[in-house]
């Protein structure tokens, strides 16, 4: 069973309930958008597709924006009592800490919150104080948390972040200029350095060092690809046109790496070779095999 909830600011919060699992209860949070009357759904590292039947359905797609295959209800109807957004979910955005205060900015949706000192705050703002960024700026974070109402400095209740468990910050990261919702593919394909998050299910695990996490630049001039996967530099060319995108005459350095290394880096090189489609969602760069995605990329602001 699924409940999804819009908000008009931008804010969407959708639950998954599965009945044969113990503690079933999936919730996740970010920033909503309509194009081409396809609602996305985009909370960070994910984006979920519905298409708009009509003003009161929507239907579930896969990946890749096609229709899913599927005995199972995939239809969610509008429901005129609104479900309201106070469950536990993973937050994707930049803290930032001025003045004893702490605010806290959703990437998905670009919406801000206060962040109330309980739970697990003294951990984010422990490990703020310890960062590289400049006091007052923003730093990249993700936690377990949830919108709870409460009053505000100046006396009325306001909707505040109460952070539950701090996960991790990324110093090199950063929240996009324009937020998500606002309804346009923000990256370029071309000359943005693309970081990778996915190669079909696996999910890559973040790296120390901005040098060696596994990536690709594609080049506007000579239309040229370069990039690391994951032992070896690599470089080739591509040709792309439309949504249409093939790489070729792909070449490397011969370093030798750990079996783990190796087995991740044939993945990534399989995959670029198997590509033949690209899609931008937001600052998501996928590139699919005719219609089922095999990469996820995701474009790096370096600071």
């Amino acid at each position: 069973m699924q409940t999804l909830t819009l908000r008009s600011d931008g804010l969407y919060r959708l639950r998954r309930v599965y009945q044969e699992k113990p503690n079933g209860l999936f919730a996740e949070a970010g920033g909503w958008q309509i194009t081409d009357n396809v609602l996305r759904l985009n909370n960070g590292p994910e984006t979920s597709l519905f298409a708009i039947l009509d003003n009161d359905t929507l239907r579930q797609l896969d990946t890749a924006g096609q229709p899913i295959k599927s005995p199972a209800d995939l239809d969610l109807r509008r429901n005129i009592q609104v479900d309201p957004l106070n469950d536990s979910v993973q937050w994707y955005g930049e803290f930032q800490y001025m003045a004893d205060a702490a605010t806290f900015t959703e990437c998905a949706s670009g919406l801000s919150w206060p962040v109330v000192m309980t739970g697990d705050y003294l951990t984010a703002e422990r490990n703020y104080s310890k960062s590289a960024v400049t006091p007052g700026s923003p730093l990249w974070v993700t936690f377990k948390g949830r919108l709870e109402q409460r009053p505000g400095i100046e006396g009325p209740v306001i909707e505040q972040m109460a952070i539950e468990k701090f996960n991790a910050s990324q110093p090199e990261k950063a929240c996009k200029p324009t937020a998500y919702n606002a309804g346009l593919a923000i990256a370029e394909l071309k000359n943005t350095y693309w970081k990778l998050l996915n190669i079909g299910d696996q999910q890559i695990p973040i790296s120390p060092s901005a040098t060696n996490q596994i990536h690709m630049i594609l080049a506007d001039q000579g239309s040229r690809v370069s990039g690391f996967s994951g032992c070896n530099q690599f470089n080739g060319s591509f040709k792309h046109s439309s949504q249409e995108l093939r790489f070729s005459q792909m070449a490397g350095t011969m370093m030798a790496c750990s079996s783990p290394a190796m087995e991740l880096e044939t993945k990534v090189l399989e995959a670029l070779n198997a590509t033949t489609h690209y899609r931008i969602e937001g600052e998501h760069l996928l590139l699919l095999t005719g219609n089922k995605v095999i990469a996820r990329f995701e474009s790096l602001y370096l600071r």
